[in-house]
């Protein structure tokens, strides 16, 4: 039931995320009126969505081997940790090519969250957690950095 739940919190986090942060309605637009910089953007912005798209159906899979794992524990049950962890990095990696794309600068308290959650996916793909502690630990970084990034798209101007 944790890792359900967790998987749900995380899976908000990141919707949250992706679309407070990286959403941007007018990107198509600036790139047909601007030059050949901007179309170079454009495909940092459109390629980097594939890698965030990869990330997610990642995450979803290591929520489903979490489960499978804590359910029935084991030597070598070891696997969710590494792709959630893996698929956690990528993301953020995603995001920061988005980011390029958009011509999007963070403010530090969104870089250094960023950097917090990598930080946390790394330790999830490399530490051998538990399957319960992997899910809550990628759920609570997330939560933490849609908070932050929530707040700093607040201050943005419009």
């Amino acid at each position: 039931m944790a890792i359900g739940v967790g998987g749900f919190i995380m899976a908000s986090g990141v919707w949250w995320v992706y679309f407070v942060a990286t959403y941007d309605s007018e990107a198509g637009n600036r790139v047909l009126r601007a030059g050949r910089e901007a179309v170079v953007r454009s495909y940092f912005y459109a390629y980097g969505h594939l890698l965030v798209y990869a990330a997610i159906v990642t995450a979803g899979v290591a929520v489903e081997l979490a489960a499978k794992e804590a359910a029935h524990p084991g030597p070598g049950h070891d696997v969710a940790g590494r792709l959630l962890g893996g698929s956690q990095l990528a993301m953020m990696a995603g995001c920061v090519i988005i980011y390029r794309g958009i011509s999007l600068s963070v403010s530090r308290p969104v870089a250094l969250t960023q950097s917090g959650l990598a930080l946390v996916a790394l330790v999830i793909a490399l530490a051998g957690l538990p399957p319960v502690v992997a899910v809550s630990l990628s759920a609570i970084a997330w939560v933490v950095l849609a908070v932050v990034e929530q707040r700093s798209a607040s201050d943005r101007p419009r």
